[in-house]
């Protein structure tokens, strides 16, 4: 009997050896804005406003967190919370969501809302 050559397109293959688990895709298990509350108005003459999530397990390399307000991305990168300067007044929706070095949203936050309140200053 002829041995059987391994056809080339199997052979990069790699089955997990026997009692090693292949590892399970990876997971966050919670994402959620903590500041500012939802619904919550922030009083800030200059329109500053940080954005601070909760985010378990930490952000893996590679991924990168994204705020999202008002349906347009405005900040993006390796951190859980976002600082905004002169953010218009009125209500904002924001969102937060982690993707991966493919562009894949792994998690995302619910939508929150916040009311951002600013004294229009007079010339006088």
């Amino acid at each position: 009997a002829v041995e059987e050559a391994i056809p080339q397109a199997d052979a990069w293959i790699v089955e997990p050896e026997e009692g090693e688990e292949a590892e399970p895709p990876f997971r966050y298990n919670a994402l959620e804005i903590v500041s500012p509350a939802d619904d919550e108005p922030v009083r800030e003459n200059a329109g500053n406003i940080t954005i601070v999530t909760n985010v378990s397990p930490r952000i893996q390399r590679g991924h990168v967190a994204r705020l999202l307000m008002d349906g347009s991305v405005v900040q993006e990168g390796p951190q859980a919370s976002f600082d905004l300067a002169n953010v218009d007044r009125g209500t904002h929706t924001i969102a937060v969501e982690i993707i991966d070095e493919r562009g894949q949203v792994l998690i995302r936050t619910d939508e929150s809302t916040f009311h951002m309140l600013r004294f229009a200053g007079g010339a006088g």
